[in-house]
């Protein structure tokens, strides 16, 4: 696998500035082993369910992602207001 394949699967873009010193180099690769790591996607991971069973975190089966829910509430009332109670005002 190239490594623009490889950097396309896991989801992290690498990008060092032109003319970038070694020093930098060297710890945007180390950053960037941290990042696929499975070290850090167990933290990601842990972190998640914890907002999840807190309640600060859900996950929207009509768009499949998770929000906080406050967000969720905010689209519901919009969707309502532009296609439900605002055509029941006109009657």
């Amino acid at each position: 696998m190239t490594e623009d394949a490889e950097k396309e699967k896991m989801g992290v873009e690498i990008r060092i500035a032109p003319g970038a010193d070694d020093g930098t180099k060297a710890k945007v690769q180390q950053l960037a082993s941290i990042f696929e790591g499975p070290l850090f996607a167990k933290l990601v991971r842990d972190a998640v369910e914890e907002m999840i069973l807190e309640g600060k975190l859900t996950y929207d089966l009509q768009t499949d992602e998770f929000d906080i829910p406050e967000d969720i509430v905010k689209r519901w009332a919009s969707d309502k207001e532009k296609n439900v109670w605002s055509k029941k005002k006109k009657t």
